[in-house]
């Protein structure tokens, strides 16, 4: 006579997380799995007990209204998938004790009052009461660096800003004809951020900003030899005790030659992934519109970002290859509608977890920062990149306090 071990609704006992679909009701190792990824991204289950109650299929459900999945609190294949991923802790929940207010929960943060009061819709004192548990987000804050900023700038830059930047992508280095790579480290940068514990990630530019004819490009791109050079080159760079990983930068590449950037970003990932080495890629943000597949079209978002640990999306305003060139009919990047709609467009092809977005930080091709970052927060991306930071005035700096803390 056969024995089958089964659950009450005949299906298999769990062992291994993502060997089965869970929902309440379930018991197992497996639910306790999932229960302890949950906290460690920042939902509440209660105990990690091996039961999947009403606290973890509501924890299921809050995970897949951040992460635009079907909300069902159910945990199956997509759910296992983003528990499996590398997913950054965008969630901190906190307890409201008895001696707590508003103030101190947000200075304990590194938020605003502001900031805790829109996240979790508290509506006069009355909703700010102890054991409620309180949702901060927590996002990723980039500084990049560009070419044009010479050394006293970015270190006053570094120095204003250290307190509120996850880590630095100074742009100091370009693919040259042949796939060699131009450029030197800022040795005094490098050093500043290493005396205040950030991150540097080196910054490869790949365009005709780059100084490479439309020519040249296809011709490193087209050509497997000069991507492997590439990726050699690349990797070298990767191995210097300055920086922590590397940001390639892609801007005003012929959609005749996008296709081959994946390849290249693949071949690059993998290299690097021999020594643990995270790759960065910056993109010219799009909405995929008609008018705009000239310039930012069609770029393999999904591609890339399986390559990358991050992808940046650039709205840049200032006529460059990325977009906003009044003269070729871009529309303007600083319109929030536009921002939205590019967001969207990406978030359909690639993990909102993935995704950072960015722009220019002050001037007159500023983003509109109160619009950008609470679209961070509601479509649970990674973070922000703010361009050129020495030369902002203070716009992003003070918006983004309102709306989450700074991982760092």
């Amino acid at each position: 006579m056969r024995f089958r071990l089964s659950g009450s609704d005949g299906r298999q006992p769990g062992g291994r997380l993502g060997c089965r679909v869970l929902r309440a009701g379930d018991k197992g190792e497996d639910v306790r799995a999932l229960q302890t990824r949950l906290i460690e991204l920042g939902y509440a289950v209660g105990a990690a007990d091996g039961i999947y109650g009403f606290m973890t299929e509501d924890a299921v459900r809050d995970l897949q209204k951040e992460f635009r999945l079907r909300i069902d609190g159910i945990a199956g294949r997509q759910v296992h998938g983003v528990i499996r991923e590398k997913v950054p802790q965008t969630r901190l929940t906190a307890v409201v004790k008895p001696q707590d207010t508003l103030m101190s929960l947000a200075g304990r943060y590194g938020v605003s009052e502001l900031a805790i009061r829109s996240t979790n819709h508290l509506r006069g004192s009355r909703s700010f009461y102890s054991g409620r548990r309180l949702v901060v987000h927590r996002r990723e804050v980039a500084g990049i660096l560009d070419e044009a900023m010479g050394p006293a700038e970015a270190v006053g830059a570094l120095n204003q800003h250290f307190r509120e930047l996850s880590f630095v992508c100074p742009v100091w280095f370009r693919v040259a004809a042949g796939g060699a790579l131009r450029g030197e480290t800022m040795t005094a940068v490098a050093n500043l951020a290493r005396t205040y514990r950030l991150p540097l990630y080196a910054g490869v530019r790949l365009g005709p900003w780059s100084e490479l004819s439309q020519a040249q490009i296809k011709n490193l791109l087209w050509s497997r030899r000069l991507r492997r050079r590439v990726v050699e080159e690349i990797f070298l760079l990767s191995q210097r005790r300055a920086f922590a990983g590397i940001n390639l930068v892609l801007d005003g590449i012929l959609p005749r030659d996008r296709r081959f950037v994946g390849k290249l970003a693949r071949q690059l990932a993998r290299r690097l992934k021999t020594r643990g080495t995270p790759l960065l890629i910056t993109v010219p943000a799009t909405t995929g519109a008609r008018g705009e597949r000239s310039r930012a079209w069609p770029y393999d978002h999904g591609l890339l970002a399986a390559a990358a640990s991050r992808l940046i999306l650039l709205a840049d305003t200032a006529g460059d290859p990325a977009g906003g060139d009044p003269a070729s009919g871009d529309p303007p990047k600083w319109d929030p509608a536009w921002l939205e709609e590019a967001i969207s467009f990406t978030i359909k092809r690639a993990p909102c977890w993935k995704l950072m977005a960015g722009g220019p930080a002050g001037g007159d091709a500023g983003l509109p920062w109160e619009g950008l970052l609470p679209l961070i927060n509601r479509y649970n991306m990674a973070g922000v990149a703010i361009y050129g930071p020495a030369r902002d005035g203070q716009k992003p700096w003070r918006a983004v306090p309102h709306f989450f803390e700074v991982a760092r």
